[in-house]
């Protein structure tokens, strides 16, 4: 577990030191003020196009949420994942429309914990379903092995998960 006074040398490690607070006595809540530059920092990354970066900084930003305690992800939720939300849902936007041009009757799907996710995928018209209705491709699953939950997700033969299932189906005209 991760705790807020651990989070500086984590940061450390990624965001040049000119970028973070001196730290002045004992720490006294920092960890936000650290998250905010860290949080600029990311931004900074993303508008200058240095992905490659941005990356970097986002898995941080996971690994902090995922291990953290519950004040490290306190201050992520807060201060960095609310900072992206436009973004975040920007590119969401941006993937579904490219998708539904290139492949406009497929059927796309999504599997999340997010409850931001799953309220983006309500928006666009995605609808809850059961696992039974994704697909049962090894190689699809092979992309949740980073997540906290794979070992759960493996026990049940990929048919159920902490994961909330969504599905859009293109509408098709009325066959007359």
């Amino acid at each position: 577990m991760i705790t807020q006074y651990e989070v500086p040398g984590y940061l450390a490690r990624l965001v040049p030191a000119t970028l973070l607070q001196p730290k002045l006595g004992p720490i006294n809540m920092t960890i936000y003020k650290d998250l905010r530059h860290f949080t600029d920092y990311t931004r900074q990354a993303v508008d200058e196009h240095n992905y490659a970066l941005a990356k970097r900084c986002f898995r941080l930003a996971e690994k902090l949420y995922d291990h953290g305690d519950a004040i490290v992800k306190n201050a992520v939720e807060n201060i960095f994942v609310f900072s992206f939300s436009s973004i975040i849902r920007a590119i969401k936007n941006r993937i579904f429309q490219l998708s539904r041009e290139k492949y406009p009757n497929a059927k796309i799907f999504s599997i999340t914990t997010g409850l931001a996710i799953m309220k983006m995928n309500a928006k666009l018209g995605f609808e809850t379903v059961t696992f039974n209705e994704l697909t049962h491709d090894p190689l699809f699953w092979e992309g949740c092995k980073s997540c906290i939950n794979y070992d759960i997700l493996q026990g049940k033969q990929c048919k159920n998960c902490l994961c909330t299932a969504m599905l859009y189906t293109p509408r098709r005209p009325a066959m007359l």
